[in-house]
């Protein structure tokens, strides 16, 4: 059995950060440098902030605000934030190098290194990839890793990450935060465990259910 672990939420902490950078927007957007993008979009982006302040019916977006809209298993069908954060987030690869680990993240990385065989672990995670952009995510993520773990740790950067489930002798365990991926996980015959917002995963658990992976694997 191979042990797949997502960065969002379950590694990184990135709601927090997430509506940080977003505030900073929000307060002088008018201002905001966005040279990268072009006019049309640029008057698009700055369109969208007031939409999001209306949205909220404040002008300063919560943590929450990012776990409820963002995953797409809890997003609000008419909500403007997710489109926000990819216009400001995607392609500001310093901002995901410098994401700080979860309250968890250290010791579940731990505790998967020392019961799984280094060929069977990797780091699965979604870049953001909507709009054309996500090429600062792709090359943030790829430095987070290699400047918190090391080179050698095996890391895929896919949406689909349900194609993986059985792929190459599984089935095969993904540890996520987004219950729609679970579920395509375990629909295509995976194992899954969801890690739920705000809530430390089960440490337990986990390791039971690679316990067994790797015994009958």
């Amino acid at each position: 059995m191979k042990v797949f672990v997502d960065l969002d939420q379950v590694l990184i902490d990135w709601s927090a950060p997430a509506a940080e950078e977003i505030n900073k927007f929000l307060a002088d957007h008018q201002h905001a440098d966005l040279s990268w993008m072009n006019k049309e979009r640029q008057e698009r982006v700055r369109h969208i902030a007031y939409l999001v302040v209306e949205e909220l019916g404040r002008d300063f977006v919560m943590p929450e605000d990012m776990n409820k809209r963002y995953k797409p298993d809890q997003i609000v069908q008419d909500s403007v934030l997710p489109e926000l954060a990819y216009a400001i987030l995607a392609n500001h690869f310093k901002w995901w190098i410098n994401l700080p680990w979860t309250p968890w993240g250290r010791h579940l990385w731990r505790m998967c290194k020392g019961l799984v065989p280094p060929e069977d672990l990797f780091i699965l995670s979604a870049p953001m990839k909507k709009m054309g952009a996500g090429l600062g995510s792709i090359a943030g993520k790829n430095l987070w890793v290699l400047k918190e773990l090391n080179a050698e740790t095996n890391l895929i950067l896919e949406g689909q990450k349900d194609k993986y489930a059985m792929k190459n002798h599984g089935p095969h365990l993904l540890i996520d935060d987004t219950l729609s991926t679970i579920d395509k996980w375990q629909g295509r015959g995976g194992i899954g465990y969801h890690v739920k917002s705000g809530e430390i995963p089960n440490f337990d658990v986990i390791k039971r259910i690679i316990k067994e992976g790797l015994k009958k694997s």
